[in-house]
């Protein structure tokens, strides 16, 4: 599960797209068996990554649930500003500010277009 919560993570910093304002990354895992389809879309201002999004589709609801389940733990331990908005439907889980989900060391809002790219290829996205 803790692999999952990295790729998603990661996931969420794909860009691609010449002259795009946006890229969308996205790509298959196996995580414990559990096979997660990962969508993420990275918006870019003046040539740098501004907002993260990612979508993850499990192959099963149980699975989704206690993802969702970790979400909103986390969210009770967050002050207002720092949650995570995020919506569970059934298999899927989306998430609108993937960068709250990540360490600030970790983060690529801020990177260029390129360096997210390579950041997503290195958890085996394609990024369009």
């Amino acid at each position: 599960m803790k692999k999952v919560m990295v790729l998603g993570l990661a996931s969420l910093f794909i860009l691609t797209g010449c002259g795009s304002k946006k890229v969308v990354c996205s790509g298959t895992t196996t995580e414990d068996g559990q096979k997660i389809k990962m969508k993420v879309t990275g918006s870019l201002k003046k040539d740098k990554i501004d907002k993260i999004s990612a979508e993850m589709k499990f192959s099963d609801k149980d699975t989704a649930k206690q993802m969702c389940g970790l979400l909103e733990l986390a969210n009770s331990f967050a002050k207002d500003d720092e949650k995570i908005e995020y919506k569970c439907d059934g298999k899927t889980l989306k998430i609108e500010d993937y960068a709250k989900f990540s360490d600030d060391e970790d983060s690529l809002v801020g990177k260029s277009k390129k360096e997210f790219i390579k950041a997503m290829e290195e958890q085996e996205l394609t990024c369009k």
